[in-house]
């Protein structure tokens, strides 16, 4: 028998189960869904890291059977015929805990001990749950109230308002959340001071009260980061191998999460100076943070290049994983559900770049770009902003980003160029040609006699600075990002 197998049989033996390959298991699998929708339902920050932290401990009800957590779902293994009270028992603890959030479970009885260490026969168990989960889901309906509009939760919006001033689950968040100290943030700080050597210390009046408003910078903006690891599910089922590789790739995958997003947001609030920020989930492959408005693409941008660096010891077992990013930047009175639509469009809009690039990428917008919020989110979210001149493609925006082009964004925005200037460039841009473009900026150079334009302009392309070439020998023109990103900082962070 290999090592790996006597640690598993070994595993079982400590939770009082026979262990011989014959003996007969149950397993279970299951845990929460849709839960942005649950935990984004206030724009209360201790509400969310209160609904984040009931999903934890929801999750982690039945540790002594869990061989292995991706996020809010968990498989078990328990004691045969122990497998349908277990499903149904999960279920039950995360009604209990998060009292609207929506989970479900899903069982396969006497199941072999041999058939979890045998690669092709797990392979089709897992395969079978996964389908079952999908169809229970399905299954599963949100609990949904109709208050009257005089007693509307005013956390939610739209359930029933019960305990002082709230409903019962937006109170059960808010609670959970005031005492939630130990949660994603508090391991974020501990990883950066006992891996890294960064010391933070949270700003005290934001400890206190908690709201958008403290955590917004200077100019009053915040910023919503939501991310996943692309095509996890896929990577998932040509992963292949038995029990012990599912839960060896899980954890590399969760440990890589928590690595690359801790870094990113401790180095990008130390950059920033707003000693305020809130990790909302850090969970298998989802990611969701608040942050100050003014280091939302240099947080993104570590993320990215984190994960890459990390990933790359796993690559040789696992494959190649990448990761995508939306993030919406608005001010502190912005509706977080809008924020939230936001980002998960620039999220589907990065992940589309990343599947066609192979690499990781990121999708920002800041609906204050205009002076006001986005009407119409579509007209904003164009990504495709290009012409062809002399069969010469011309893109105008970077968008979205890969951590490159992130990566050059930041260090072109350190140079001090008036937003009107970085306005103007963008205008014409989006009304000339190539060459007529081009024409206008040297113009445009030679008048103003600017050294920090000019100085931008080489470090963008030598020669004009109106235009790059890209990797596929494209044209790029960064000028309407940089004049939507002004206000972005941390460029000079390594």
């Amino acid at each position: 028998m290999a090592d790996a197998d006597r640690d598993f049989i070994t595993w079982l033996r400590e939770r009082g189960m026979p262990a011989a390959p014959e003996v007969s298991v149950d397993v279970v699998y299951g845990g929460a869904f849709s839960v942005k929708d649950y935990y984004m339902e206030s724009g209360n920050p201790r509400q969310m890291r209160g609904a984040s932290q009931l999903l934890m401990e929801a999750a982690e009800a039945f540790a002594a059977y869990t061989y292995f957590a991706c996020g809010a779902e968990v498989f078990l293994i328990a004691p045969q015929g122990a497998g349908a009270d277990l499903a149904r028992g999960l279920e039950e603890v995360f009604r209990e805990k998060t009292i609207t959030g929506q989970a479900a479970a899903v069982w396969r009885e006497d199941i072999q001990v041999k058939d979890l260490l045998h690669a092709e026969r797990f392979d089709a168990l897992w395969r079978g749950l996964n389908d079952d989960f999908y169809a229970r889901r399905m299954m599963i309906f949100p609990a949904v109230d109709k208050p009257q509009d005089n007693r509307r939760c005013p956390g939610c919006n739209f359930r029933d308002i019960h305990t002082n001033g709230l409903c019962v689950s937006c109170h059960k968040r808010q609670e959970k959340g005031r005492g939630a100290r130990a949660g994603y943030r508090q391991e974020c700080l501990d990883y950066g001071k006992d891996t890294l050597g960064i010391a933070l210390s949270l700003d005290e009046t934001y400890e206190k009260e908690n709201s958008i408003e403290l955590l917004a910078d200077g100019s009053g903006d915040f910023a919503l980061l939501y991310a996943d690891v692309n095509n996890l599910g896929a990577a998932g089922k040509k992963l292949g191998g038995n029990v012990q590789r599912r839960r060896a790739f899980t954890r590399a995958v969760q440990a890589t999460v928590k690595a690359a997003l801790y870094t990113a947001a401790l180095k990008a609030v130390r950059a920033g100076g707003k000693m305020a920020f809130e990790i909302i989930a850090a969970g298998g492959d989802d990611i969701c943070a608040l942050l100050p408005g003014d280091i939302a693409l240099l947080a993104g941008t570590l993320l990215l290049e984190e994960f890459d660096r990390c990933w790359k010891g796993h690559a040789n077992e696992y494959g190649m994983l990448t990761i995508s990013a939306g993030i919406a930047v608005g001010q502190a009175k912005t509706p977080i559900l809008y924020m939230r639509e936001t980002a998960e469009q620039l999220l589907k809009i990065a992940k589309r770049k990343a599947w066609d690039r192979g690499c990781s990428c990121l999708d920002i917008l800041s609906l204050n770009s205009d002076g006001q919020w986005a009407t119409k989110i579509k007209d904003k979210l164009r990504a495709d902003l290009r012409f062809i001149e002399e069969n010469q493609i011309a893109n105008c925006t970077m968008r979205p980003y890969t951590a490159g082009q992130a990566r050059k964004a930041l260090q072109w925005l350190n140079h001090d160029i008036a937003p009107s200037t970085l306005h103007s460039i963008a205008e014409v841009l989006l009304r000339c040609g190539i060459a007529e473009g081009n024409l206008w900026f040297r113009y445009l150079l030679s008048r103003q006699n600017d050294p920090a334009l000019a100085n931008m302009a080489k470090d963008i392309a030598p020669g004009c600075g109106m235009f790059y070439k890209g990797d596929g020998g494209e044209l790029i023109s960064p000028w309407l990002d940089l004049a939507q990103l002004r206000g972005q900082r941390g460029g000079d962070v390594c």
